[in-house]
C-alpha cells in the first residue's frame, strides 16, 4: 500500500466509525450513555468544587495565623528594644 492509499483507508475507516458512533448515540442505549456520561461529569465537578473550597479556607486560615505569628512576633521585638 502507499501512502496514498492508506491515507484514503483511514479517512474512510474515521468516516464509517464517526458514523457507526453518530447512530448508536442515537439509540436509547446511546442516550443512556451520555446520560451517565454527563451525571459522571457533573458528580466530579461537585466534587471538584468542594475540595476547591475546603482547601481555600484550610490556606485563608493558615494565612490568618501566619499574619497572627507575625504580628506577635513584632510586639515582642518591640518590648524587648524598648
Amino acid at each position: 500500500m502507499t501512502d496514498n492509499q492508506k491515507f484514503m483507508a483511514g479517512l474512510l475507516l474515521g468516516a464509517v466509525a464517526g458514523a457507526a458512533l453518530a447512530l448508536f448515540l442515537k439509540t436509547e442505549k446511546g442516550q443512556e450513555l451520555v446520560s451517565d456520561v454527563q451525571e459522571g461529569a457533573d458528580k466530579v465537578q461537585e466534587e471538584l468544587k468542594e475540595k476547591l473550597h475546603g482547601f481555600d479556607t484550610a490556606v485563608n486560615d493558615l494565612l490568618q495565623k501566619g499574619k497572627a505569628f507575625i504580628n506577635d512576633l513584632e510586639q515582642k521585638s518591640q518590648q524587648t528594644s524598648a
